[in-house]
């Protein structure tokens, strides 16, 4: 019977979000992984208890093959004496051959006798063997089935309490979050008001600028105040708003417009993002192909550009026509740096 190989469990350990008296998960794990390899260990030990029952039985079975084998040589042994014995004596006495064969048939008959009772005890020796193998087997059993439940019960009372634990832990972590929000939501609404009464003190205490001409630092021309705001918003804000002909050229429905979501701020200042539409700061025309196409498109171009120029970097079926072995590859300590732009050197050097 082979022995079962213990559990070897591996953590990192990480800082909890809060500390408090539970245990972790990593922790109950391990304790679950200790607990499982105690009872391996004991059952293990169970295994070499029933080993050594099976060797004291295979001995036992030895000497009964030992005691036959003695007992049919004992039985040749005295037949071959007695044949011995009765020609000795036939050929010197022949008027004493009655009270020889009357003396053989006698000691014939406790030989039968004495066979007959070793025999039995032979017998009773076997079947007493027997039943105590049998018994053994049925406690080992017994024994195994016992161990075998306790750790079944075992496993499934820490997979509840570990199940109890983590509903609890989420049951917090929802509290935690739900207060959070709510004490971030009350701040905004104190910020809020806060802003709005400081701006209505502000707008009581503004003077009449309707009036007053400024230069536009957009346009360098001579505005009102509000005009001279509203440029430097559309130039300095609105980098990702869509103009009006933009608009009309995404050909929107009024529920395409709608699935997009967008509010009113949203809408002003980041609308291309949310319309795909290319950013001008972003993009740029291919010098290889002609296309509008993202500026990271571009610079993987050049790069692959420059790299076919040198030479120096190796393809997929290139590289796996090097065999090289993990090994051997880490042996040469090439970073990826290096490996894009001199591959072929570095490699096959």
């Amino acid at each position: 019977m082979n022995k079962l190989q213990t559990l070897h469990l591996r953590t990192t350990p990480i800082i909890p979000l809060t500390y408090d008296d539970s245990l972790s998960y990593l922790e109950v794990l391990a304790k679950l992984t200790k607990t499982v390899n105690q009872c391996i260990e004991t059952l293990d030990e169970m295994i070499d208890i029933a080993n050594n029952h099976e060797t004291r039985i295979t001995a036992l079975e030895s000497d009964m093959i030992n005691l036959r084998q003695e007992f049919v040589d004992f039985k040749a042994q005295i037949e071959t004496q007695f044949s011995e014995l009765e020609k000795a004596l036939t050929a010197k006495v022949d008027q004493k051959i009655d009270e020889v064969n009357a003396k053989i048939a006698e000691i014939e008959k406790r030989f039968d006798t004495l066979s007959e009772e070793l025999n039995a005890r032979i017998d009773q020796l076997v079947a007493d063997t027997n039943a105590q193998i049998a018994q053994l087997k049925a406690e080992t059993q017994a024994t195994l089935n016992q161990m075998q439940e306790e750790i079944r019960e075992e496993l499934a009372s820490l997979t509840i309490e570990l199940n109890t634990r983590l509903t609890a832990m989420e049951r917090q972590l929802t509290e935690a979050i739900a207060n959070l929000d709510r004490t971030l939501e009350a701040q905004v609404n104190l910020l809020k008001m806060w802003v709005e009464v400081k701006l209505e003190e502000f707008l009581e205490n503004l003077p009449d600028y309707e009036g007053l001409l400024v230069v536009s630092p957009v346009t360098g021309q001579l505005v009102t105040v509000q005009t001279a705001i509203n440029d430097i918003y559309e130039a300095g804000s609105r980098l990702l708003g869509l103009t009006a002909i933009e608009y009309d050229s995404l050909n929107l429905t009024a529920d395409g417009y709608d699935a997009l979501g967008l509010t009113a701020q949203e809408y002003d200042l980041y609308a291309k993002n949310f319309v795909n539409i290319p950013d001008p700061e972003l993009w740029m025309y291919s010098p290889f192909d002609g296309q509008y196409v993202p500026l990271k498109t571009v610079i993987m171009s050049l790069c692959e550009l420059h790299k076919d120029l040198d030479g120096n970097t190796l393809t997929a079926t290139e590289y796996d026509a090097l065999e090289l072995e993990a090994q051997v590859y880490d042996d040469k300590e090439v970073t990826a740096y290096e490996y894009d732009w001199n591959a072929r050197n570095l490699l096959t050097a």
